[in-house]
């Protein structure tokens, strides 16, 4: 009797003896059974599963795929310049992870550096305590800030 490590295999020779016993077969006939099917179960289960190696390199490409879709290589090469900028939020001193380009633009809108730094410090402070990333956050707010002054320099220019 050859013995059955798959589980797969066990489940499916157990439910078969338990059938056998339930319609009322004798012991000896379910012995045989057992001493017969065990060898044809394992050998079934045996000729299905695919080499590990092939799994492996399966697995691999999977997850290449999937990080191709997340991040696609053009992205990932190409991707924008963050950079740290010093905050104090409730008297503590921390730092934003801002896109250098939206804190340049916002330099460039409100005039100074200085004043970029007092926005993002008020930015950073109004920050809901459900929103868990200050960063994005103050991001968000900050294009919303520099579309509404870009909107109300517009509706200025037309009047």
């Amino acid at each position: 009797m050859a013995e059955i490590k798959d589980p797969r295999g066990k489940l499916l020779l157990g439910e078969a003896v338990r059938l056998l016993v339930q319609s009322g077969v004798s012991g000896v006939a379910i012995t045989d059974f057992i001493n017969e099917y065990s060898e044809v179960v394992q050998s079934s289960l045996v000729e299905q599963q695919a080499p590990i190696s092939d799994l492996k390199a399966q697995m691999k490409e999977a997850v290449r795929e999937v990080l191709h879709e997340l991040a696609p290589p053009s992205r990932r090469a190409g991707a924008e310049k963050r950079k740290r900028v010093p905050v104090v939020v409730d008297g503590l001193r921390t730092s934003l992870s801002l896109h250098a380009s939206l804190l340049s633009k916002t330099e460039d809108t409100l005039g100074t550096s200085k004043q970029a730094r007092l926005l993002l410090n008020e930015l950073a402070n109004s920050k809901p305590a459900d929103h868990p990333n200050r960063s994005a956050w103050v991001e968000e707010q900050l294009r919303h800030h520099l579309t509404l002054i870009k909107a109300e320099a517009a509706i200025k220019t037309a009047h």
